[in-house]
């Protein structure tokens, strides 16, 4: 009944390629589990959001997350040193816009 996936952090875009399939099918909800949330703007993760829920209605479940220091580090030079209370902030921002 549903397609989890996580989201590498070099690999392909987890809610792309969920928009592709969403054309292709009407019953399978898709999950992600998780989209690391500091590899893209909140504002960003929300518009990608909003354009799934447009395409297939109540079957998208959203999962950000930190990912891990050696992906956000050693990958994306992000200073990892606060993840929970970044991602904290990054959560406040992204909620009130997917409730647009």
């Amino acid at each position: 009944d549903t397609v989890w996936t996580v989201m590498p952090a070099l690999g392909l875009d987890t809610l792309t390629l969920f928009a592709a399939a969403a054309m292709r099918t009407e019953r399978i909800r898709f999950g992600t589990a998780i989209v690391p949330a500091f590899t893209r703007h909140p504002i960003a993760m929300a518009t990608q959001a909003m354009a799934l829920e447009g395409l297939a209605p109540g079957r998208l479940r959203l999962g950000v997350g930190t990912a891990h220091a050696r992906t956000m580090v050693d990958v994306f030079r992000f200073d990892f040193s606060r993840p929970l209370a970044q991602l904290r902030e990054y959560v406040e921002v992204l909620r009130p816009l997917l409730q647009q």
